[in-house]
């Protein structure tokens, strides 16, 4: 086969999603060298060092394809994301490389496609001349960067430039946080912001809180992950009164502080992920907010309060819980809310229950096994064939009574 010759493996389409590679174990055993019949809004390339030619192959086998993530190893050749330039249905650009194979030319030829909305970045050593042409880009709606353990801090003072933003998520490391107060204060048009700090010693906690947001009048969605959150805080959050949709991520916060919510005049839809037993919170303070049409939590434990309050809200539309749960609890939850609210439901058992279960079957089958023992022997006849047999009777009547007693 020639260097102009190649042999792409697709993954099978799946609701409009594939992958493409010149590695066939890359990809999966179920790659097939044969080009989607289907069509493919969402693309993923996994080529370590795509050739020009392969990518054009590629969009001609992907026409009106909406969303394209490279995924990248080593250095690349200039050219791979020009080709992008001929694809008019390209809204969204993803770019991944831990190598530090891209050079200045590659964001400069990502900065002319004009069709595209959202770039994501996911890149240890993007530095401030690499991400300039980004910054540049005025017709330019979101921005994602990801796994930016080694970016360089001045990037973050290019932000103010990019006017046109209306979402912006940034995966934040501890020499950025400051750079990141000052530059965020200027981009007053977002809608989305998230935060996401990826330090190893401590959480993320801005110096002078949350108070930028005041100056956001249009910020709809806040999103928070690893945030260290007190009552100041929450009332900076409160004040944007704009936000319909918050999130906090494996956040910490003090108690009262969550409680704050119901302070949010236009709050529609709140997340809690993560969330740590061990941090208090009142949820009675959902009572008063009629308003919430969403609410997620996922936690370890979900608390008789917290189901005992959710039936409450008379405007929820959509309701997930993953946690433990007793199951009398669960039940009522159900019966208790409204036919109209989809639930999406991951209950397991509370942790006391396996334990009440261990007890209860043990207990059963060591009083079969003594006591079958004791009678046995009595008689003379505890044998080792009888002892195996005393044995599987205990295990079976154990069992039968841990179904019986704790379901």
């Amino acid at each position: 086969m020639s260097e102009n010759e190649s042999l792409l493996f697709w993954w099978p389409v799946d609701d409009g999603y594939t992958t493409v590679s010149d590695d066939k174990e890359r990809v999966g055993q179920q790659a097939q060298p044969v080009p989607p019949q289907e069509p493919v809004t969402f693309l993923d390339i996994e080529i370590a060092q795509p050739r020009v030619e392969q990518i054009q192959e590629i969009l001609r086998a992907v026409e009106g394809v909406e969303r394209i993530n490279f995924w990248l190893e080593g250095a690349q050749k200039s050219g791979i994301f020009s080709a992008l330039k001929a694809c008019s249905s390209l809204k969204e650009l993803g770019v991944y490389d831990d190598d530090d194979g891209l050079m200045v030319e590659h964001f400069e030829e990502i900065s002319e496609i004009s069709s595209l909305r959202k770039v994501h970045v996911g890149y240890a050593n993007l530095s401030k001349e690499k991400f300039a042409p980004l910054a540049e880009m005025k017709h330019l709606e979101a921005f994602f960067l990801e796994e930016s353990d080694g970016v360089d801090a001045d990037i973050v003072r290019l932000l103010p430039r990019m006017q046109g933003l209306r979402e912006l998520f940034l995966e934040i490391n501890d020499w950025m946080v400051e750079e990141v107060v000052l530059s965020i204060e200027s981009l007053s048009q977002l809608q989305s912001l998230s935060f996401d700090y990826s330090g190893e010693a401590h959480d993320l906690s801005f110096e002078g809180g949350l108070s930028f947001l005041r100056k956001m009048r249009g910020l709809q969605t806040l999103s928070l992950r690893s945030y260290l959150l007190d009552a100041a805080q929450m009332a900076d959050i409160a004040r944007c009164e704009s936000i319909e949709h918050l999130t906090l991520d494996s956040c910490d916060w003090k108690k009262g502080t969550l409680e704050g919510c119901a302070t949010m005049p236009n709050l529609r839809r709140l997340q809690v992920v993560f969330f740590d037993p061990e941090q208090p919170v009142d949820w009675l303070f959902l009572e008063p907010m009629q308003a919430l049409t969403e609410f997620s939590f996922e936690g370890t434990e979900i608390s008789k309060t917290l189901s005992r309050v959710l039936p409450q809200l008379r405007g929820l539309q959509r309701l997930e819980l993953t946690g433990a749960m007793d199951e009398k609890d669960k039940e009522k939850l159900l019966a208790a809310l409204p036919s109209t609210v989809t639930t999406v439901l991951e209950i397991t058992k509370k942790g006391t229950a396996v334990w009440i279960k261990g007890l209860v079957q043990w207990g059963t089958s060591f009083a079969v096994g003594v006591g079958g023992g004791t009678l046995l022997y009595r008689f003379g006849m505890l044998t080792e064939g009888w002892m195996f047999g005393l044995f599987l009777v205990a295990v079976v009547a154990g069992a039968v009574a841990e179904a019986y007693f704790t379901e």
